[in-house]
């Protein structure tokens, strides 16, 4: 069994503002948070429902936030949870860092950057003949 709570709790630098966090939980493990980079007012947030209280825009649309938050990740444990994988919540809570590293690394590679690289997996290519290197 796996669940996402999400907690309230006061900012440190301004007491009027309340500082998510989501709560990873599975049966036989350790919980582990993940900071949310959502904030609001400590008025508006209800620890009950785990939602701004709607008032305007501003509160619905933090909450539809919150909301594709939980079913993003929730997903990707049902599909692990589907093909029989092993894995822990240490790898759930950074399955999309690891996502948004990849694509900050992708770069623009020059003609001739790219005629070395062919160049260098050509030549270092093992070939196979008759199941023999």
């Amino acid at each position: 069994m796996f669940t996402i709570n999400i907690k309230g709790k006061e900012s440190f630098k301004t007491s009027q503002l309340v500082k998510l966090e989501a709560v990873l939980f599975k049966t036989g493990y350790a919980r582990v948070t993940k900071a949310l980079n959502i904030t609001g007012s400590i008025k508006d947030w209800d620890n009950q429902t785990q939602q701004f209280k709607t008032k305007g825009v501003e509160a619905s649309e933090k909450n539809k936030n919150l909301f594709e938050f939980k079913t993003k990740y929730l997903k990707v444990v049902e599909v692990w949870e589907a093909e029989g994988k092993q894995w822990t919540l240490v790898q759930w809570s950074h399955y999309f860092n690891d996502i948004d590293k990849q694509r900050q690394g992708t770069k623009v590679v020059s003609v001739c950057q790219m005629f070395d690289i062919i160049d260098d997996k050509l030549r270092n290519r093992e070939r196979i003949k008759n199941g023999l290197f």
